[in-house]
């Protein structure tokens, strides 16, 4: 197996992957019939894998650890890494490509996220626009603990069905310590975190228009749209990075200990 290339922007790290370079990872996961696993990494996630060594971990083995967020974008090139604007995108960049891919290739597809209904509700809106798609679907309101009853029927379900890829969209950083508590479980295919992707689709949450996230103003519009329940992940934890942002450009030309663009 082949770990695509990473580097380190503020001490932890990334998976610099276009859309399409992504898409053939996940691709090469269910080719292989191997358990993968695919992360995502923003500010907010930053913030929070600095105090919860749980989501450390699995970021650390994870064969893809996905850009999600300009602003990471802006602090590696800052910093002097090799990360591209192109090798930066959102899942909702990602969910049609995906969709697609799945409809064509006639992969299965497993869905644990949102409310109850609204996976469904999505999948559905999936399901008539990719003529073929094979999706199965259950919610995310459940004790995640890893002797819980609930989690272990979800993933008999999950297993059941036989699916080529699966989704959990449980929030960060509770779908992280999902997939560490239970990956040994988990069916032996490319795993990947959603976060809200799915309640998007449905419509139950507002889905920032790509071209503001494009150019790294997604946090604008979310914290526009829900400031009570954001404003501490978009105005506080951006200064508590700041010092870990400061620290790589300060570095710039040198390389970090282990090396930045080491391969496994």
């Amino acid at each position: 197996m082949t770990t695509p290339r990473s580097v380190t922007v503020m001490g932890e790290r990334v998976t610099p992957l276009t859309p399409e370079a992504w898409l053939e990872a996940v691709a090469a996961a269910v080719a292989a019939g191997e358990r993968r696993v695919f992360v995502s990494q923003n500010m907010h996630g930053m913030a929070v894998i600095k105090r919860d060594a749980v989501m450390r971990s699995l970021h650390e083995r994870a064969h893809v650890v996905r850009v999600d967020g300009m602003p990471l974008v802006w602090i590696a090139r800052a910093a002097g890494r090799p990360v591209r604007r192109a090798e930066r995108s959102g899942f909702m960049d990602l969910m049609g490509p995906l969709m697609a891919r799945a409809a064509s290739d006639g992969w299965r597809v497993y869905v644990l996220a949102g409310k109850p209904g609204v996976a469904e509700r999505a999948a559905q809106l999936l399901r008539d626009q990719h003529d073929g798609l094979r999706i199965a679907t259950d919610d995310g309101y459940f004790d995640i603990a890893p002797d819980s009853g609930d989690a272990r029927e979800r993933i008999e379900r999950m297993r059941a069905f036989d699916p080529h890829v699966v989704l959990v969209g449980l929030g960060m950083p509770r779908q992280e310590r999902f997939v560490h508590d239970h990956e040994a479980a988990l069916p032996s295919t490319a795993i990947l975190t959603c976060g809200a992707a799915f309640d998007y689709v449905a419509g139950a949450v507002p889905m920032c228009p790509r071209w503001l996230s494009a150019i790294g103003l997604e946090w604008a519009y979310r914290l526009a749209a829900e400031p009570r329940r954001l404003a501490r992940r978009y105005l506080i934890e951006p200064l508590v990075l700041l010092p870990h942002a400061l620290r790589d450009v300060a570095r710039r030309g040198r390389d970090e200990p282990g090396g930045d663009d080491a391969q496994a």
